[in-house]
């Protein structure tokens, strides 16, 4: 894999909903800029955007996957 940036990190339950309300608003915006460390990615929004929730009852585990991909042009050549 190319390019490939996986970053995971803890947050209080301020910290958290500060980053999803950016989060949010970069949304809106139509751009998705993440900063970990010294890199910076930065996604122009396509939809849909693909949400998967995830909950098991006996352990109380919540897990919330958002998914964005970068829309690409696929055409048929003569």
């Amino acid at each position: 894999m190319e390019n490939v940036f996986e970053a995971e990190t803890s947050m209080s339950g301020r910290e958290l909903a500060e980053f999803l309300r950016k989060l949010a608003d970069s949304i809106e915006k139509g751009t998705i800029t993440l900063t970990v460390d010294d890199k910076r990615i930065e996604l122009p929004l396509s939809e849909p955007v693909d949400v998967e929730v995830y909950y098991e009852e006996d352990t109380g585990e919540l897990e919330l996957e958002i998914e964005f991909r970068r829309r690409s042009k696929i055409a048929v050549s003569d």
